[in-house]
């Protein structure tokens, strides 16, 4: 507690004034959200481009040459994982677990036409 006393034409004035503590505001979840989601982007750009460093820009069942590019081209590169990534969560982000395939092999083996092997 702070006390302050005035003195004007005899009367004294006193007043007193209680400092409350100061509490931080607390940081938004959204904050930790959006820092998560994007260390989880990051994460996945790295793999994939580990995945397409490893397979040489090659599909890894045709061996054709595939590109980076967002039209549907049988020459898409698409990365793969051996076994999904919902029934092996703690594989998403292992380079041995994918595979660089062609957006047609790819479309293939999601259709269980072709089967996949991982690469040695």
């Amino acid at each position: 507690m702070f006390e302050c006393g005035w003195r004007t034409s005899g009367i004294t004035i006193t007043a007193s004034l209680t400092v409350m503590p100061t509490f931080p505001k607390p940081r938004p979840e959204l904050h930790d959200r959006i820092a998560d989601k994007r260390a989880a982007e990051a994460r996945m750009r790295a793999f994939k481009r580990a995945v397409w460093v490893r397979d040489d820009g090659l599909c890894v069942h045709c061996g054709r040459i595939v590109r980076h590019m967002l039209t549907l081209d049988p020459a898409r590169g698409e990365v793969h994982h051996l076994r999904g990534r919902n029934v092996t969560p703690e594989n998403r982000y292992a380079v041995d677990e994918a595979v660089l395939l062609c957006a047609g092999c790819h479309g293939r083996a999601h259709r269980h036409e072709i089967t996949i092997r991982r690469p040695r």
